[in-house]
């Protein structure tokens, strides 16, 4: 499956749990080269949203990948068109070196992958993990561990890479760097959906923006089309202000009350 040619299709998708629905009738339709960042406030269905994406979830509705839905496909066929990075896989506490957990994402395509592939010692590089590449993941920080396995989820060539919360546990040069390469991965014609919170960074790094509330998709676009109403500031219930610095603007959040006082 080609990455460049990768169309996913969602059609009236809803999603419930113990009979309350967590996501309601979603339509959207997105392409091979975008990055897309799913924001939107605490429990409006980001998370719901992409465990369907990636075929965990029992949905009504149809999700498909150049025109199959991904019910008929095999788990190997899904594993080479979905890389996929949940929440609950954050502590792997295995004696096991980074670069055999890197190497574990092209299982795949390749069984016997080793982690001396280029492919490896590409994502070694690109996520600043050559230094730490025959230690034990056991032995390693938090934030040094996320970006094991976000080089894990990058690593194979699926044209299709879901990521919740990818930011979570890094300091801010690591989280500038892996935005870069998310940007820099779409751009070779990947289709790449993340979970973000910071919404400076999706605005920064994203082609597309989908805002949820509620579990309703209320917001898709273009950051700089966002931008122009008030789309941001009624979704989050924040006032959102664009402040213009010498590497371009930034966005800066208050509660309404702070940024009317200006």
């Amino acid at each position: 499956m080609s990455a460049a040619t990768t169309q996913l299709r969602i059609d009236r998708l809803s999603v419930s749990l113990a009979g309350r629905a967590i996501i309601e009738d979603v339509s959207v339709s997105l392409d091979g080269g975008q990055f897309v960042a799913v924001i939107g406030p605490n429990g409006s269905g980001k998370t719901t949203f992409l465990r369907a994406l990636a075929g965990q979830m029992t949905i009504t509705g149809t999700i498909a990948i150049n025109g199959t839905t991904i019910e008929r496909l095999s788990l190997p066929q899904k594993a080479k068109a979905l890389s996929y990075l949940p929440q609950d896989m954050r502590q792997p506490i295995w004696p096991v070196p980074v670069r055999d957990i890197v190497a574990l994402g092209l299982m795949p395509f390749d069984a016997q992958a080793a982690g001396d592939d280029p492919a490896v010692e590409r994502q070694l590089q690109d996520f600043d993990l050559v230094a730490l590449a025959e230690r034990g993941v056991d032995r390693i920080s938090g934030g040094e561990r996320m970006r094991a396995l976000l080089a894990r989820a990058m690593v194979g060539p699926q044209p299709i890479v879901l990521l919740d919360e990818p930011l979570n546990s890094l300091d801010p040069a690591h989280q500038l760097r892996v935005m870069a390469l998310f940007r820099q991965r779409a751009e070779s014609g990947a289709l790449v959906i993340a979970v973000i919170h910071d919404i400076d960074f999706a605005v920064r790094y994203a082609t597309r923006l989908l805002a949820f509330k509620d579990g309703r998709l209320v917001a898709d676009g273009p950051p700089q089309d966002l931008l122009k109403t008030d789309q941001l500031s009624d979704i989050f219930g924040v006032a959102v202000a664009q402040v213009q610095t010498l590497d371009g603007p930034i966005l800066a959040m208050r509660p309404h009350r702070d940024l009317d006082r200006g």
